[in-house]
């Protein structure tokens, strides 16, 4: 007699045959690989966030990620989980801006950071890196349409260059008429 045990993705006790992977139970089959998927979305989500902190870092000459504050992290957690500031909160999961997207705003008002880096002074790191952040909020429309724009020029480009590189020329033939030709009366 098997043990009953509860699949982890449906929820379901029962003691059919499952599979078990990292202590947990699983149905074999649709259960399993929603599991899988979730698994590598998030080692994916992971890479992402370790690239912007990374970059967090450069931006703000800070050695290491000990060193940026708590609440910092928390910002960044609203603006990627799309977590309204007014009103009812909804807990919402990985519905915002992706952390590869804040990454690329980053880059995007790379020149507007540095001139406020250098320009104002701030009493604290957070501070610093709030109002570094509220710039980026500020301008990730700007700068997913400025993307896209370059996705278009990047697929005109490509279109261009594959119909430059066709030899597919065709030459209009033009056919001469004698003047002695009389096939046209005939």
């Amino acid at each position: 007699m098997a043990r009953v045990t509860k699949c982890r993705s449906c929820l379901v006790k029962d003691q059919s045959e499952k599979v078990k992977v990292d202590n947990m139970y699983f149905h074999d089959g649709e259960c399993l690989d929603k599991y899988r998927k979730h698994k590598q979305f998030l080692e994916k989500e992971k890479q992402q966030k370790d690239e912007l902190f990374y970059k967090l870092l450069k931006i703000h000459n800070i050695e290491k990620t000990i060193e940026i504050p708590p609440l910092f992290y928390m910002k960044i957690e609203e603006i990627r989980n799309d977590s309204g500031l007014l009103g009812k909160v909804d807990k919402r999961y990985k519905e915002g801006v992706p952390y590869n997207a804040i990454s690329y705003t980053y880059d995007y008002c790379k020149k507007n950071i540095e001139n406020v880096l250098l320009n104002m002074n701030f009493e604290n790191k957070l501070g610093e890196m709030y109002y570094c952040l509220a710039i980026v909020r500020n301008n990730i429309v700007d700068a997913y349409n400025h993307k896209l724009n370059q996705m278009k020029q990047e697929k005109i480009q490509k279109e261009v260059v594959t119909q430059d590189m066709s030899l597919d020329y065709e030459t209009p033939k033009r056919i001469r008429k004698d003047e002695m030709d009389i096939s046209d009366i005939l």
